[in-house]
């Protein structure tokens, strides 16, 4: 004679032997999986190993066949800042940079809005592979130097701009204060020569003023650097105190910076959403967002070739969010992004990691932003230096603010 069995311990037998099998099939799937994924990483560390030997192998080659036969005088220091270079270069990334200790001192002051040498921003020049000066920071060495926003770096020092690289060249154009830099600038077809003393000088990211109708508010940024953010929101607080009730923001000849600054002045600007997207190496993506506070005011952007990097995010999630049109020409074309890595020496290496898209629009590396309205400006225009450049100057400018206020 059989018992019957209550139907909770039915239950409960069901139960245990469902999670039984679960575990099983768990470790072995996960067992399975481990090792799949460790011989991944023992191939890969096998390739790297292999990789690794024979560079060490062939640099060593190299270097005893130099110290036995070069007439010359040979500086380590030298020698190691060019072979991290030429690998650099051997990969293809334009961006990526070695620095030396001082070189990478330099960097951390002037993301912190200090810098020494002479005082211009420059941005690299795909068409001449030079770097072309965009702006001449006031007060600077360089301001009243003569230098003009368009001249190509041509040589520094006698030495060839286009042999030496884009970042060699800005490095070159550094040094110590109070010493002097011989530079030739490319302008148009002919070159001209300067002799700049090198000394300190304050960046400073954001410029503003009131726009001779009373109520429209201009503000352009420079760079994105650490004193932005700060420096952005006074520049609001201002013009709104003065009566402004619709901003421009001029971001022409912007070269970008870094990303912390652009998405704090976008976290400011923009409703609760994505601010950015991240693609990272395996096509990782990730993403920064912006809280529900936002600048509720009439904006426009203004853009130029010479806009890159985060200036471009800065246009294009303006847009996206439908907050602001663009208006001037399309924009560099510079979607991805760089780390720094220092060494223990002081040195730093910087590396292009991933790529970085606009909230909602795609992508722009390569090819730039396009604006809602175009428009250039005139010859004589471009010949006047912003700095000169009046507002009823400005075509761009104008055309910004006739978009502004729908005329």
């Amino acid at each position: 004679m059989y018992k019957k069995i209550p139907l909770y311990v039915v239950i409960i037998i069901f139960l245990l032997t469902a999670m039984l099998t679960f575990q099983i099939t768990y470790v072995l799937t996960y067992k399975n999986y481990s090792e799949k994924i460790s011989e991944k990483v023992e191939e890969k560390e096998s390739e790297n190993q292999a990789f690794i030997e024979k560079l060490e192998n062939k640099m060593i080659e190299v270097d005893n066949c130099i110290r036995l036969n070069y007439y010359g005088e040979i500086d380590d220091d030298e020698a190691i800042k060019w072979a991290v270079t030429g690998y650099i270069a051997g990969i293809g990334d334009k961006w990526g940079q070695y620095m030396d200790p001082e070189e990478y001192a330099d960097m951390i002051k002037s993301e912190q809005g200090e810098s020494e040498g002479i005082g211009v921003i420059v941005i690299y020049n795909s068409e001449t592979g030079l770097a072309e000066i965009t702006r001449i920071i006031p007060n600077s060495p360089s301001d009243n130097s003569g230098l003009e926003i368009g001249d190509m770096i041509y040589s520094v020092n006698g030495e060839s701009a286009a042999e030496l690289g884009y970042y060699e060249t800005i490095s070159k154009v550094r040094g110590e204060i109070g010493t002097k830099v011989d530079i030739t600038v490319l302008r148009g077809e002919e070159t001209v020569d300067f002799s700049i003393l090198r000394d300190k000088y304050t960046v400073e990211s954001v410029e503003y003023h009131m726009y001779s109708d009373g109520k429209t508010g201009i503000i352009r940024i420079l760079e994105f650097n650490d004193t932005t953010f700060e420096q952005f929101k006074e520049a609001v607080s201002e013009l709104k105190a003065q009566g402004a009730n619709a901003l421009v923001f001029d971001v022409r000849d912007n070269p970008g910076g870094s990303l912390k600054s652009v998405t704090a002045v976008l976290d400011y600007l923009l409703p609760e959403g994505p601010i950015i997207r991240i693609v990272s190496k395996g096509g990782k993506e990730e993403s920064i967002a912006s809280d529900e506070n936002e600048l509720d005011m009439p904006m426009v952007v203004i853009a130029n070739g010479s806009t890159a990097s985060a200036a471009e995010l800065f246009s294009s999630a303006l847009r996206d969010y439908n907050k602001a049109k663009i208006v001037g020409t399309k924009t560099y074309g510079k979607g991805c992004m760089q780390s720094i890595f220092p060494f223990l020496d002081g040195s730093a290496l910087r590396v292009t990691v991933s790529l970085y898209l606009p909230p909602i629009s795609p992508g722009y590396n390569d090819i730039g932003v396009e604006p809602d309205v175009e428009i250039e400006l005139s010859e004589e225009q471009k010949k006047i230096s912003h700095y000169q450049r009046k507002d009823t100057e400005d075509d761009q400018l104008l055309k910004a603010i006739e978009v502004l206020y729908n005329k």
